[in-house]
């Protein structure tokens, strides 16, 4: 059962990020977002995205697919803590991106720098 909570929470964290609302500011019924989803072939009534955000009403796997591909997103983005990535600011996240690009080899060795300087700094 906690599996599922946390699955539901990360959607949700996740989709208010999407929607850009951050969570206590109440549960967005944006017209906006639900005209998206719609124009996207996700079919869902204001209604129902206001149940998701007051958790009245979970979001299934088949939803949260579906939000994903109306968002161009990798299947179980959804569902994955991203939370590390809202938090950074613009030049780290700028510096992720490059690293993302650079070729594997390069990017595990840089892991490995990391891993060290991370290690050297904690003493």
């Amino acid at each position: 059962m906690k599996a599922i909570e946390s699955t539901q929470r990360l959607r949700l964290q996740n989709l208010r990020e999407i929607h850009g609302r951050p969570e206590r500011f109440g549960a967005p019924t944006s017209k906006f977002l639900v005209e998206y989803l719609q124009k996207s072939d996700l079919q869902i009534a204001p209604g129902k995205l206001t149940d998701i955000y007051q958790r009245v009403e979970p979001i299934t796997d088949q939803l949260a697919e579906k939000i994903e591909r109306a968002f161009s997103l990798p299947k179980g983005w959804l569902s994955t803590d991203h939370e590390f990535v809202f938090k950074l600011d613009p030049s780290a996240l700028a510096a992720h991106s490059r690293l993302a690009s650079l070729p594997q080899p390069v990017q595990e060795k840089l892991h490995a720098l990391i891993e060290v300087l991370a290690n050297d700094t904690a003493v």
